[in-house]
């Protein structure tokens, strides 16, 4: 009843990072009625389950006192009244904290259409910030390897001048990640593939419900 259907949020951390209040809390009150309503239903299944079958044996227990001392039997059992009574009670709690559910659910629906547009030129931005990042990141790593080059030349220069002159060191391959030959991936191949994975294609859409299709003209 809680769980269906669901809505495909994001993780509570990364809608965070989305800095919206009015979403983090409408997702927060979302997921703490949800919570209430599944709390509610797994006690109804106990007390409809054990919870009434634990009250019988009570019940029974006491026709039976009553029978062997002359008295006369109980024509309904307390305990089974009592449990029946919280039965009903708790169902209709449920079925209200159902309601809110759904209705909690629409307004988030809703909600989050009408932030769309606000929240995607918030990622759009973020996103071309944080490739920013990964772009410098990887000229920084090109130029420290070419650093690394120049280094490690001049160490063997250092250590076997003047029968060695000076020669950079290439470090041209990635000898831990091997192409299909087993030979080792050149370096820039493997910048440029982490370049290239930054730019993926968008998912295609996901809509909720399936487009209507547009009305075809009819050939006279």
């Amino acid at each position: 009843m809680y769980g269906s259907p669901n809505l495909p949020l994001a993780p509570k951390d990364q809608l965070d990072t989305l800095k919206s209040r009015e979403l983090s809390e409408s997702v927060r009150k979302l997921e703490d009625l949800t919570a209430q309503g599944q709390a509610l239903n797994r006690e109804l299944e106990r007390l409809q389950g054990a919870g009434l079958e634990s009250a019988r044996a009570t019940d029974r227990d006491a026709i039976a006192k009553a029978a062997m001392a002359g008295k006369p039997l109980p024509e309904r059992g307390d305990a089974e009244a009592k449990v029946e009574a919280e039965i009903a009670r708790l169902t209709r709690q449920s079925s209200g904290l159902a309601e809110a559910v759904n209705e909690q659910r629409a307004n988030l629906v809703d909600l989050v259409e009408r932030l769309r547009p606000k929240l995607q030129s918030h990622l759009e931005q973020r996103l071309a910030d944080e490739r920013k990042q990964v772009e410098a990141a990887l000229d920084e790593l090109e130029r420290a390897q070419s650093r690394v080059s120049v280094t490690l030349g001049l160490t063997a220069w250092a250590r076997d001048w003047p029968t060695r002159g000076f020669k950079p060191v290439s470090g041209g391959y990635v000898f831990g990640l091997s192409s299909r030959n087993d030979d080792p991936t050149p370096r820039d191949q493997v910048i440029a593939a982490i370049r290239q994975s930054i730019y993926p294609q968008p998912p295609k859409p996901v809509y909720l419900t399936t487009p209507k299709p547009e009305p075809q003209a009819v050939n006279q």
